[in-house]
């Protein structure tokens, strides 16, 4: 008779495993935008909906303080599944960021999409600007910042892509000088975005922390061994039920 499958409760410590993705471009972006803060009217921070603590950098809080900030969970459709659970959760991290305004967005619904340009509008239109509303997209690596853009701008100008995305984090390494997302009004110069590259934060104590990052496409995949985020991987799939794989 076959023995039963018993998954392991605790995942191995991996004391050696890799603790920053920390890169140089991610210091100079950071010092770049907390120059820019004063030309910003709105900062829209963007964090991973799979991993809604983990993809919070706190380095954020302390750079970008004094601008109003929305806060947008990208990614939607990796993680959600319609569940009470899911609602819950979603419930919790609202109340978490009140009294900012929180958003759980997939870049490819049109719904989420003009959810959050109708926000940026009403938010602009309580000020008139001359050279125009300027809000600022900040997130970590591969969070979805650039497609988020590239998702606004083609529902508020119908035009395409403006900004490079792919898989593996570091696409974008330089801040941009704002894209025209939605058009002005009245004599008003409109509403501009403005990408930055994502920024880790120096030092990540929890391992498993890395390894969720990692899983999600914010570390380049030659940072940590294909062998330890699979096992990682299987890990968590065994907790769920042995059975799936």
């Amino acid at each position: 008779m076959a023995s039963r499958f018993v998954p392991r409760a605790v995942f191995p410590p991996l004391d050696s495993l890799p603790r920053s993705y920390f890169l140089g471009h991610h210091r100079s972006g950071l010092t770049k935008m907390k120059s820019m803060l004063s030309r910003i009217d709105l900062i829209i921070e963007c964090r991973d909906y799979r991993v809604p603590l983990t993809s919070t950098n706190p380095m954020f809080e302390e750079s970008l303080a004094g601008r109003e900030r929305l806060i947008v969970y990208t990614k939607k459709d990796l993680g959600r599944h319609g569940t009470d659970a899911d609602h819950q959760r979603e419930q919790i991290i609202r109340q978490w960021h009140a009294p900012s305004q929180v958003y759980f967005s997939d870049h490819r619904d049109k719904t989420d999409v003009r959810r959050i340009l109708k926000f940026a509008k009403d938010y602009a239109s309580r000020g008139v600007s001359l050279v125009g509303f300027r809000m600022m997209v900040v997130g970590m690596p591969n969070v979805g910042k650039s497609s988020l853009l590239n998702a606004l701008r083609l529902a508020g100008m119908g035009k395409g892509k403006a900004a490079n995305t792919g898989a593996q984090p570091g696409i974008t390494r330089k801040i941009g000088s704002g894209v025209k997302i939605i058009e002005g009004e009245a004599g008003t110069e409109g509403v501009y975005l403005v990408d930055t590259p994502g920024v880790f934060v120096p030092y990540v104590p929890d391992a498993a922390a890395m390894l969720k990052l990692a899983l999600c496409g914010s570390v380049k995949d030659t940072v940590i061994a294909p062998v330890t985020l699979a096992d990682y991987l299987l890990f968590h799939i065994n907790l769920i039920d042995p059975g799936l794989h």
